[in-house]
């Protein structure tokens, strides 16, 4: 399995700060990764730890200051309007995005493609 082959912080890409070696599983938390590339660190991880999945996330498919289409929709109507990332934004999981002519910010559901939906 993968092992922190460096400090890895919370937010570092891990491709490069991870190597294979055997590890004994007996008392891992979580279940060893497969492919590093996919994640970033969740936690802080020290050198020479294994990684599993209670210390990793999903790469988010944007990061806080990208722009993101905001779609409001109810059976009355439907707004569209440009917001900026607030957080990470990962398919499928809700975010913070900011109305940037207002200020305000919002809970949204992360679709992919830069879009994402007002949870409400």
């Amino acid at each position: 399995g993968y092992v922190a082959s460096d400090r890895i912080r919370v937010g570092d890409d891990m491709a490069e700060k991870v190597a294979l070696e055997l590890i004994d599983v007996t008392n891992l938390r979580g279940t060893l990764i497969k492919d590093p590339s996919d994640f970033i660190a969740s936690k802080a991880i020290t050198r020479g730890k294994p990684i599993t999945t209670d210390l990793v996330e999903n790469r988010p498919e944007r990061t806080k200051g990208d722009s993101i289409l905001l779609i409001y929709n109810n059976n009355a109507i439907k707004l569209e309007i440009t917001g900026i990332a607030e957080g990470n934004a990962v398919v499928g999981k809700t975010f913070p995005v900011r109305n940037p002519s207002s200020g305000k910010v919002f809970s949204a559901i992360y679709q992919g493609n830069g879009r994402a939906v007002v949870h409400h």
